[in-house]
């Protein structure tokens, strides 16, 4: 009943935030977990660019909190099966939440793309 309580008093809280950037990145998921003591958030994180890509230069990571349960059984697929992923992403100038940190991306999608 406690968590009921803190999911909607959450939702109500997150509701009232001002989109400020938003958007997809491409990649390969490297992350898959949990993260919090008070609120355990489902969490992730994909390895954009690097060498497979021939570039020669070291990609950099994006982390994200999940927003979805369907978001996180696609991203976990895709870490089983080592396929890239899309994310769609945004982040809030006012997360009014104690469970995020007020930088956090959070990732609302996640779709499979298709290899060439």
């Amino acid at each position: 009943m406690n968590k009921l309580l803190i999911a909607l008093c959450s939702t109500l809280l997150l509701s009232a935030c001002i989109q400020v950037e938003s958007g997809y990145k491409v990649g390969i998921p490297t992350k898959v977990g949990s993260q919090g003591f008070w609120c355990s958030n489902p969490v992730g994180s994909i390895q954009r660019g690097g060498f497979s890509a021939g570039s020669g230069v070291g990609g950099s990571a994006f982390d994200f909190v999940l927003t979805s349960c369907a978001a996180k059984d696609a991203l976990q697929q895709a870490l089983d099966t080592q396929q890239e992923v899309k994310v769609h992403y945004h982040r809030d100038k006012w997360l009014l939440s104690f469970c995020l940190p007020k930088d956090a991306y959070l990732v609302d999608s996640v779709e499979g793309v298709a290899k060439k």
